[in-house]
Order: structure tokens, then sequence, then C-alpha cells
């Protein structure tokens, strides 16, 4: 088993995206032996009301039989009646967890309207993945964010709510003193194998151990193959690599 903990379905405001409907996806990813992907609607981030784009993700996974896809809400804690929408997701849709993406929608993840959702996702039991834009801050649209968060304050958060589980993907590394939380993993998608202008892959293993660091590829917004590549020749034991590539995200079964 392959888990993914980042991948997207849907439409792209600004730029044409390969592979993204389901059934693409599905062929793509599971060609490279992925088993299981978490999947956010990239539609729900954009839209004016996240639910209608959770509710496209959701008929569109009711529909299909190939890919195991574990959808991911997206909530936005400033939107009116968003809590309802969250609640229904989780409990009679089956989104297993939630998206945050205070950068796209104008809030702090310290504040007292992210505090609320990171609240009902402890209350209903359901894991929290914050993802740190969709692409490389050079390459964005002008009308795109500029934006990209500050990862000391994600931590920051997570600390406070011990009781979720949070999904840190696209982040740089720089050093292991700001990692130390129990209920904070992290993936690998912008860091070299070796030593690199974003981090060290090796580095961020070993500074929060292979428990919390997790397969997050950025399909359908890059390529698999490049993070499979780097779990290949990084030195690890294969029992390592597999809490990688599946058994550290056991909780999302």
């Amino acid at each position: 088993m392959i888990v993914d903990a980042g991948g997207y379905l849907g439409n792209f405001p600004y730029r044409k995206l390969r592979r993204n409907t389901a059934r693409e996806l599905d062929e793509y990813a599971s060609g490279l032996g992925i088993t299981h992907m978490v999947v956010s609607s990239i539609d729900a981030v954009f839209f004016k009301d996240p639910s209608q784009g959770n509710d496209m993700l959701a008929e569109t996974i009711k529909e299909y039989t190939g890919m195991n896809f574990i959808p991911f809400a997206v909530v936005n804690p400033v939107y009116p009646e968003w809590k309802d929408d969250a609640v229904r997701a989780v409990k009679e849709q089956g989104f297993k967890g939630f998206e945050l993406c205070p950068h796209y929608h104008g809030y702090n993840v310290n504040d007292a309207a992210a505090k609320e959702a990171l609240k009902l996702a402890k209350s209903l039991n359901v894991p929290v993945r914050i993802s740190n834009g969709f692409e490389n801050i050079r390459q964005r649209s002008r009308m795109d964010t500029f934006t990209d968060l500050e990862l000391a304050e994600l931590l920051e958060a997570a600390r406070n709510f011990s009781g979720v589980k949070f999904l840190f993907i696209g982040f740089n590394f720089y050093g292991p003193e700001e990692y130390a939380c129990d209920n904070a993993y992290h993936d690998f998608s912008r860091l070299d194998v070796f030593d690199g202008v974003n981090g060290s892959m090796k580095a961020l293993v070993s500074a929060i151990t292979p428990e919390r660091v997790i397969l997050a590829t950025f399909a359908p917004f890059q390529y698999i193959e490049p993070q499979l590549i780097k779990l290949r020749y990084i030195d690890l034991s294969e029992g390592d690599k597999n809490k990688i590539l599946s058994s550290n995200l056991d909780f999302l079964f």
C-alpha cells in the first residue's frame, strides 16, 4: 500500500492542468504503485462558497470505483454557514478531513475563526491538511496569492490543538528546532534528497524521525515520479520507507 497525502482534483484558475479528473489521476498514480490518495477540490478553494466544490468532489468520488480517494473538505471559517457545511461534509458525505487555506481565504491560522475550525476538527476527530500554495511563488500568476505560509505559525496552532493531526505539505526545511510537534506530519515535496536550497530531505527525516514524514506528490500540479525517486535514493531502511509510504497515515483508515 502507498498513500499519497497530497492530491487534488478539479480546475485551477491560473493554468490548465493535466490528469485532474478522477479517472486520469487514477491511471497516472496507480500506474506508479499508489493505492490511496488524499484529495481536496481545487474548485472549492476558489469558489466563494467552498461547499459547492466539496459537493462536486463528493459526487465524483461516490460514482468512482477505481483509486481509493480519501476526500478532505475545504473549509473556510470566515465564510457564512461554514460550520454546518463542514459538519455535513464529514457526517453525511464521508469526508475524512479538513483542508484549510489561510493564505487564499484571508486569515491567520491562529485567528479566532481558524481556532473554531480546529475545534470542530477535534470534535469530529478528523485531521487537517494545510498546503503552502499550489505552485512555486516565483511561477505564480499575477492574480494568484503571493503569500507563503509561515510554518512556525502552523506549528503553534498544532501545539495548541494536540488532539488534531496536521498534514503540512509543500514547506521548506531549514532546521530542526521548530519541528518539535508530535501531531504534525511533514512531506518532502520541496526538498532535495541531499543538501539543497530549500533544505534537505535527509535533515528533515533526521529531525522529526521517519514516523512523522509522509509522501505528498501535489499531483496534478506536479509530477509524481520525483517524490518516489527521492525515497529510492535516500539512505533509509525499507521499514522506515514503508512508514513514510503508508503506515504513518494509518489514522486515515
